[in-house]
């Protein structure tokens, strides 16, 4: 459990009423409104320690609220699923129709059909929700692993360390999409991302977005500068996750992310 500022300012005010009505217990012989005070400053004792219980999580044990951590969680899964809001506003201004490919790790790509989305699910539905929508046909895919090694120790290793170009071309090279937005790992290799076909196209007429984290930032100026694709995100600096995110999901983007743009 992370107690903040707040948890620790509601902790002084309880203990500082407990010593309050020890004080005016005390001296009810001697002063008649001692015992109001004492009523008061149980009250609040009350009211502040419920806050406290309330805003530290400690009441998530027993089903009510939520601790800090579900907050934390709940708040990076809400600025995660701002950069679809966003990116979707972007394809739906250069586009009226079309399909658009969101590129998702294999993992991921499994969730999206469980009762269980995950953030990929929630990035896809805001996607959606931003102008590509009705006009436009999204689709989920994910490179194929060609690593010889067995699927349950593939599965322990990062996926750019085994995903290779030839993967990526398996699911790119014959899109007609209008827009790509990759959210999966890039391979580690610089040399094997610049030997994707999709990538290698100057003034690529299919718009390529890259998710935050999935491309090396030098590597994103270099294929921007060829017009290769048409932008990637970042985080913004001195961002700082917290235990809550916007409701709106641009405000959300536009705290968390910018755009590289050629």
């Amino acid at each position: 459990m992370n107690l903040g500022l707040i948890d620790y300012a509601l902790g002084i005010v309880v203990l500082g009423s407990l010593i309050g009505i020890y004080v005016f217990n005390k001296q009810q012989a001697v002063n008649p409104k001692a015992q109001m005070f004492s009523l008061l400053l149980l009250a609040v004792v009350i009211i502040s320690g419920g806050a406290l219980m309330w805003h530290s999580g400690m009441l998530s044990a027993v089903g009510i609220g939520s601790s800090s951590e579900e907050r934390v969680s709940n708040a990076s899964d809400q600025f995660f699923a701002s950069q679809g809001f966003a990116i979707g506003q972007k394809i739906a201004e250069a586009n009226p129709s079309g399909k658009v490919l969101v590129v998702v790790n294999p993992n991921d790509n499994e969730k999206l059909n469980g009762a269980d989305r995950g953030r990929i699910g929630a990035l896809i539905d805001a996607l959606k929700k931003s102008g590509v929508g009705e006009n436009f046909e999204v689709v989920a895919v994910e490179p194929s692993k060609s690593t010889g090694m067995p699927e349950e120790a593939a599965a322990s290793v990062p996926f750019g360390m085994i995903v290779t170009a030839k993967d990526y071309n398996n699911v790119l090279s014959k899109t007609d999409a209008k827009a790509i937005f990759i959210i999966s790992e890039m391979p580690n290799s610089m040399d094997e991302v610049r030997s994707i076909s999709i990538l290698k196209k100057k003034n690529n007429p299919v718009q390529i977005y890259f998710a935050a984290n999935s491309i090396n930032n030098s590597l994103a100026k270099e294929l921007l500068k060829a017009k290769s694709i048409a932008g990637a995100l970042q985080r913004k600096r001195g961002f700082r996750l917290g235990e809550s995110a916007p409701s709106d999901l641009m405000q959300a983007f536009n705290e968390s992310y910018v755009f590289i743009e050629p």
